[in-house]
């Protein structure tokens, strides 16, 4: 039987050197992928559609009360904004049966 060859241990540190330099080169790909996928304007908030009744409620005014706290795409919207939203219906009378 043939004894397997012990590599020197400079060669060992190359071997390791570069493994964790393709890891991390495979990483750095990963992440500026993803960072490029959430920034793709694909998923934009292209329209908000209003259910219910909203009869005392126009366009204009959810464009000025709810437009301006709207930033980012489908990843990246700030998920706090329900709270802003709910308590801007809440206020008028007849839609706070409603939550």
């Amino acid at each position: 039987m043939k004894k397997p060859i012990v590599l020197p241990m400079d060669v060992r540190l190359m071997q390791w050197t570069a493994t964790v330099m393709m890891v991390v080169a495979l990483l750095m790909c990963l992440a500026s992928g993803i960072s490029w996928l959430l920034r793709h304007p694909v998923f934009s908030i292209q329209s908000i559609t209003v259910n219910g009744n909203v009869t005392h409620s126009n366009v204009v005014t959810l464009r000025a009360n709810v437009l301006p706290q709207l930033s980012g795409n489908f990843f990246t919207l700030n998920l706090h904004l329900f709270n802003f939203v709910t308590k801007y219906f809440k206020r008028d009378r007849f839609v706070s049966d409603f939550f």
